[in-house]
């Protein structure tokens, strides 16, 4: 049963949707912002989508009735120019996100031939000022940052 969990995997197709969802990025991978912190320009990798595993919580009654929840921190990050207006760009890029994973109807592939049906089901919770804008007055840049926490939840 352990075949259903899929972390990393989900993960990483999360970062393809992305990758592909026209945000224009420089970096896309697993990760959290604080990983950069000792880089010397932090802006070198903006704008930038890192995701994280939170919790997984994983409930097996038989190997054919199963739920898997996910649940993950991505992180969007850019540079802004002084005055750019920050608000209207950043609830875009909350929707390209958010649009992006939710349009997923199932992972295939990711979960074994040997598995009923399996329904996939999506919450999203948007943070406008995480905690990762405070990396932004550590760099002294204008990086505004915003956290969406994605649950990934897979039922049969």
């Amino acid at each position: 049963m352990a075949n259903t969990i899929r972390t990393k995997e989900i993960g990483l197709h999360i970062i393809s949707l992305l990758d592909a969802a026209g945000l224009s990025l420089v970096t896309a991978q697993l990760g959290m912002l604080e990983d950069y912190l000792g880089v010397e320009d932090i802006t070198a990798i903006l704008p930038a989508v890192l995701v994280a595993p939170i919790i997984t919580d994983s409930e097996f009654r038989t190997i054919a009735e199963f739920r898997v929840i996910d649940t993950f921190r991505i992180i969007y990050a850019q540079e802004f120019a002084t005055g750019q207006e920050r608000v209207p760009i950043m609830l875009d890029k909350a929707r390209i996100i958010v649009d992006a994973i939710s349009a997923t109807k199932n992972f295939p592939g990711l979960l074994p031939p040997v598995l009923p049906q399996v329904e996939v089901q999506f919450v999203s919770r948007i943070e406008w000022e995480p905690e990762e804008n405070r990396f932004a007055g550590i760099a002294g840049t204008q990086i505004k940052a915003i956290a969406i926490t994605e649950t990934v939840r897979m039922v049969t």
